[in-house]
């Protein structure tokens, strides 16, 4: 523990990260995690926004028969970012890493999805606050901060979901990472489109679509574009092995 703690962040900064305002007055200290969280948040979406763009943005197609479609708008990037940043998001998180029982609350507060979100930030803050202020030492910080806490929970492991993309099946795929909750509840909207049907997926703040003459098939193409861009996030697979499965299902 004291080697970790060295490493990210000093003792009383960690602290800090923890205090609640309310604790801080009730006690007479001189500081409180306010400041932190400002930090963190900001770390926090920088380092969320530059991951989302280098595993999202590469995605293209030179047909329109390819199963992908161009790269991502900046409205389905800013979804990923708003799922991955989100009040409920990092309050999950903390509570399944049990951080939350380290926050020291005021005598008339209560755990909230709020004071979780705080926490979480504000440790973040903490890990990158005590590097030196040269920018790139910061940088740096900031991965580390991230990577650590990916590396310990912070973003649910879907490894374990243990899943093998399957176009056949992608929507029940889908609906079983909600089940196993590694997952939100997959969203579907459809609408005619030049004789045929496009399907639009959202699921995790990952957007994907379908374009075929079936509504079946559209909703099982927008449903893998989804699984796979999660689990391609995750590391687990590469587009390039299952863009097969869409192309055979075209013939």
């Amino acid at each position: 523990m004291n080697s970790a703690r060295n490493t990210f962040a000093n003792e009383n900064t960690l602290r800090k990260a923890f205090t609640r305002r309310a604790f801080q007055i009730e006690h007479g200290l001189d500081s409180c995690s306010e400041q932190l969280e400002f930090f963190g948040d900001t770390v926090l979406n920088t380092v969320v926004t530059r991951e989302i763009y280098k595993r999202f943005t590469e995605i293209s197609t030179s047909t329109v028969d390819a199963p992908f479609e161009s790269k991502c708008s900046e409205g389905d990037l800013s979804k990923m970012r708003t799922h991955f940043v989100s009040k409920e998001y990092l309050s999950e998180r903390a509570k399944e890493l049990e951080l939350d029982r380290f926050i020291l609350y005021g005598s008339d507060e209560n755990a909230t999805d709020s004071s979780r979100e705080d926490m979480m930030e504000a440790l973040i803050g903490a890990v990158a606050v005590d590097f030196p202020n040269r920018t790139s030492a910061r940088e740096r910080a900031a991965m580390m901060a991230v990577g650590f806490i990916q590396q310990n929970g912070l973003w649910v492991d879907l490894k374990n979901a243990n899943l093998e993309p399957r176009f056949e099946d992608a929507i029940n795929q889908l609906q079983e990472l909600k089940q196993k909750k590694y997952d939100d509840e997959p969203e579907y909207t459809f609408e005619e489109w030049d004789g045929g049907w496009k399907c639009s997926c959202t699921c995790g703040g990952v957007v994907g679509y379908g374009k075929v003459s079936s509504k079946t098939k559209a909703k099982k193409k927008a449903a893998f574009m989804v699984l796979v861009r999660l689990l391609k996030s995750a590391g687990l697979c590469s587009e390039e092995h299952t863009m097969w499965q869409m192309h055979r299902s075209d013939k």
